[in-house]
């Protein structure tokens, strides 16, 4: 041991209990694909809803993104309200 030298006692490693699950960490918050478009929207329905939507779909080559967005456009002026923003 030097002279002068400061000695510091780290202890024993503490032992991990293998039947305790570590915290979990927040995940992170991934990057948009596209800068200033974010999620909007996730429609869940049944299996008949969906086989529709895909006959629909190839009857009329109108994306389903856009079916959406036109059926909303379509509803809001129904109803008296303004038209959605442009994309």
């Amino acid at each position: 041991m030097q002279s002068g030298a400061e000695v510091i006692d780290v202890g024993r490693p503490k032992r991990v209990d293998p039947k305790v699950a570590r915290p979990k960490r927040p995940a992170p918050v991934p990057e948009p694909d596209e800068p200033g478009r974010v999620g909007i929207l996730n429609l869940k329905g049944s299996e008949e809803f969906r086989a529709w939507l895909e006959r629909f779909h190839r009857a009329t080559y109108i994306p389903k993104l856009k079916m959406v967005r036109l059926g909303l456009a379509l509803l809001a002026a129904e109803q008296g309200f303004e038209p959605p923003p442009e994309i």
